[in-house]
Formats: C-alpha cells, sequence, structure tokens
C-alpha cells in the first residue's frame, strides 16, 4: 500500500517508473507551485456569487469538465496479481503516471455525479503497456465560502491492464476518497484530490494523487430565452424580435419601437398649469406670488389686508428651502448620513460602514434569500440603528443588467425589502426604514465583467434624521 506524496503535471505519455521517481521531487516542487498559484488567484479574486455550487436554482443548468494528472502509486501491480503474461511486466506497474478526463453535472450544492476516464501508458521490453480505469462515482461537496469547497468522492469503474499483442486483462474495482475546489473564477477551478482504487476479487489497494483543472458550463440559455435585438426582452415575449424596444416609459414592456408619441398634457388658458391641476382651466392665473398654484385670476385690490403666502427661498443653494433648512447660511453635506436637515456634516466614525454600499450582504442567486454569511453585518447594523434612535435609513436595492428591466427591478426592491424584514425582525422600529428598488439603471461599474457585475448587485443605506418640522413663518398681510 503506498500514500500520497505529490501532484503533477507531465506531458510525456511515455515515461518509465524508475524515472517517475527520480522526478518526484520536481513533481512535488512543481506540485506545491501550482497550489500557490491557486491560492494566489484566490485571494485576488472578486465574490464569485455566479459559480455554480454556491446556492439558488441553477445547479440543472451547469456541466463540469475536467483534466487532470497525476501518479498512480503501487498502482495495477497492486491491483492486478502477476499471471503467467504479466508477471515480467509488473514492476513497471509499480509507480506510473496517469492522465484522465471528467464530465459531471450537478444537481444541487452538495451532491453531483461524474463520469472518469484515466488512462496509464508505460513500456517494458519494447512491448507498450497500457491501463485505463473508466468509472462513475458521486460526489458529496462540503462549501465552506464561494472558493472552497471540499468534497468526497465514490463510485465504482472497470481496471483494465493491455500488455501490446500479448493479453488484455479487467477487474471490477471501486475508487473513493477526497479533494477541494479551488474556485478561481466563476467557471474554473483547481482541484487537488487524492484516491484509492479496490479492486472486487483480492480487495488490494493502489492510491493515485493528481490536481485537475475543471471548467464550469451554463447551458442555462435555450433557444426560448435569446433576445435577438439586444433590448433585454426575450424573444418568446417580445411582439417584435427583431427591432429593439424604445425605452420611453410607454408600453416598454411589448418589446417594440413606440411612434406613438407620448400626449402632451392639456393646457386651455396656456399659464403654465395644466388643466387637470387648473382651478379655472379657461382663465390664466395671475402671477402675483398669491396663490399662484391654483390657476385661478386673483384680485387681490379688492381684498383689505389679503395675506400673502412668503416665496420659499433657498438662501445657501443646497436645494434644501429655508423653512425646513436649520442651517440656512451652510450649505448640507451630501453624504448619505442627514442630507435632509440642510447643515454640513460628517458621518461619525462607527456609522461609517453603513452609510452608502454595505459591504458584505449577500443574496442567493435569483433570489431575494439573504445569505447566512449576511447576518453578521446585518446585526451590526441593528446595534448601531438601536443606538442612534433618531435616525432614519432608507434601504436602497441595486442589481446587474443580466436580464430584463422590469425583472431587475422587481428583483432589486424584493431585495431591499428583505433586508427591512430583517431588521425589523431584530428590534428596529418598522417606521424609521423605508425602501426603494433601482434594477440596473444606476451601476457603480462596468456590466461588462463578472467583477463589476458582482459590484453592482449591492444594497445602499442612505441615513437621514427624522423628517424636521417647518419653521413656523407668519404671514405677511398685503394692502
Amino acid at each position: 500500500m503506498a500514500y500520497f506524496a505529490g501532484l503533477l503535471i507531465e506531458l510525456n505519455y511515455n515515461v518509465a517508473p524508475s524515472q517517475a521517481m527520480k522526478h518526484l521531487g520536481f513533481n512535488i516542487i512543481a506540485g506545491f507551485c501550482l497550489w500557490f498559484f491557486s491560492l494566489s488567484a484566490y485571494a485576488e479574486s472578486a465574490s464569485l456569487k455566479e459559480s455554480p455550487y454556491l446556492g439558488g436554482t441553477t445547479y440543472g443548468r451547469f456541466l463540469s469538465f475536467s483534466l487532470y494528472s497525476g501518479v498512480y502509486f503501487n498502482g495495477y501491480r497492486q491491483n492486478f496479481a502477476p499471471s503467467a503474461t504479466s508477471s515480467e511486466f509488473m514492476d513497471r506497474l509499480k509507480n506510473m503516471y496517469l492522465y484522465g478526463l471528467r464530465v459531471g453535472h450537478p444537481f444541487n450544492s452538495k451532491i453531483e455525479a461524474e463520469i472518469d476516464f484515466m488512462y496509464s501508458p508505460t513500456k517494458s521490453g519494447g512491448f507498450e503497456l497500457f491501463a485505463y480505469y473508466t468509472s462513475i462515482h458521486g460526489v458529496l461537496n462540503v462549501p465552506i465560502n464561494n472558493q472552497l469547497v471540499p468534497y468526497f468522492v465514490g463510485g465504482p469503474g472497470v481496471l483494465t491492464l493491455n500488455i501490446d499483442q500479448i493479453s488484455t486483462e479487467s477487474k471490477l474495482g471501486l475508487g473513493f476518497g477526497a479533494g477541494l475546489k479551488l474556485f478561481v473564477s466563476d467557471r474554473f477551478a483547481f482541484r487537488p484530490e487524492a484516491r484509492g482504487v479496490a479492486t472486487f476479487s483480492d480487495f488490494n489497494i493502489a492510491f493515485l494523487g493528481s490536481l485537475m483543472l475543471t471548467y464550469y458550463t451554463d447551458f442555462s440559455r435555450t433557444k426560448q430565452d435569446k433576445d435577438f435585438d439586444h433590448d433585454g426582452i426575450v424573444d418568446r415575449l417580445d411582439r417584435c424580435p427583431k427591432e429593439p424596444e424604445t425605452i420611453n416609459g410607454y408600453e416598454d414592456e411589448d418589446g417594440c419601437p413606440d411612434s406613438k408619441p407620448i400626449p402632451k398634457p392639456i393646457d386651455t388658458d396656456g399659464d403654465g398649469i395644466i388643466d387637470q391641476n387648473d382651478k379655472c382651466p379657461t382663465e390664466k392665473e395671475t402671477i402675483n406670488g398669491f396663490q399662484d398654484e391654483d390657476g385661478c385670476p386673483d384680485v387681490i385690490q379688492q381684498l383689505p389686508k389679503a395675506f400673502v403666502e412668503p416665496k420659499k427661498v433657498d438662501t445657501d443653494g443646497d436645494g434644501i428651502m429655508d423653512d425646513v433648512d436649520q442651517c440656512i447660511k451652510e450649505p448640507e453635506t451630501v453624504n448619505s448620513y442627514k442630507d435632509n436637515d440642510g447643515c454640513p456634516d460628517t458621518v461619525p466614525e462607527e456609522l461609517k460602514p453603513f452609510s452608502g454600499v454595505i459591504e458584505g450582504i449577500f443574496f442567493a442567486v435569483d433570489s431575494t434569500i439573504i445569505e447566512r454569511e449576511s447576518y453578521k453585518k446585518l446585526d451590526q447594523a441593528v446595534a448601531i440603528l438601536k443606538k442612534y434612535n433618531n435616525l432614519t435609513v432608507l434601504i436602497e436595492g441595486h442589481t446587474d443588467s443580466t436580464g430584463s428591466a422590469s425583472y431587475n427591478l422587481k428583483l432589486s426592491k424584493e431585495r431591499a425589502e428583505s433586508v427591512r424584514q430583517y431588521l425589523t425582525s431584530r428590534g428596529v422600529s418598522l417606521e424609521r426604514l423605508s425602501i426603494k428598488g433601482y434594477g440596473f439603471s444606476k451601476p457603480i461599474a462596468s456590466n461588462s465583467t463578472s467583477t463589476g457585475r458582482a459590484q453592482n448587485r449591492r444594497i445602499e443605506f442612505k441615513i437621514q434624521e427624522k423628517a424636521p418640522k417647518k419653521k413656523t413663518t407668519p404671514a405677511t398681510p398685503k394692502k
């Protein structure tokens, strides 16, 4: 019985076992270099929310393809007892290089099935020796986080030993082992793995170590999901699949360009106040600072001591009128903290992580379910809101550009609502929390890369004080 001693990538298909042992030191070094490379890539990668083992309902969309290489320690010599035709070749079958291909399909985040074909070539006395192992096995995944997925593997297979022009021998076997998937992107993972292979006839066990590169491909887009005109509405729902929708607020869900203009509001008397808001639609408003919004001419001179409402003034030009501005001569600092009081301010240090984009809040793919890893951040937000009980929060939901505008607008609002429900369930008053979904209308990064899309899928907090009361200013009499 032998033990897993290193990892190997090798391109020479005709190497003697003695050479394998001579180069074992090099192979170990090469393996650890690959290990270091994969860990470096993992450390630098963004949050891989699109990988196929991290939640959601997209497992059935994926297939995986793996190429691997390694060493079969005490391999077929352990699995095959010497025979009249094979005994002289047994030394060559002790330690062999192996090469393989796997195709897999996940059923959910934990269970996966794979078909494996392994090939081990060598030479002895001018004869070519070929050893094969074909198996089907199950994989049990135990995800730790977005990048690290340990797993266990096991299943039956057939071992075949072919001695060129002499004999062929086959046996039933059972493979079992464990490995680790190191995701370096949404689609690629390195997989160091150690396995044992036992034959049913004599229960001898040989061990093998290998390193795989696995690619995951998504077959989710069917013919029905195609979007020929790239307007965000799939062809099966698009009334004009070859003409892009005109996004103008008018029938934006039918997928057709709009030739019918949006009718302008009617203003019969031309005083700038549309008829639906004009109390006197056939008589022009008298613009004189007195009830200028009702649309009616004002005969102020006939009213002794008529009262005129003062015009609204914004002295510091910060967009907050003086009647609600607590600092009328100093402009507001717009920083997502008390942006409605009209005063310059600095966000307290302990509030900064909860003002603007909130890092560390994740959702399952295409879902409003909050990932468990987000609870710590949300619990911190609860503690802060309980400490600063005079603050209110606008919770904003944002998405990337994958899918239609209407779908993402709905998803972003529902995700903001999920955050609000979590906060209220922990004791934050509902009246202090409001929500708004923006879909993909306010990106903060490019949607053309997976990193940019991950940044655009976010939750933001806008911190405000409870709405201040308007200042009471006595009306000015006009003679």
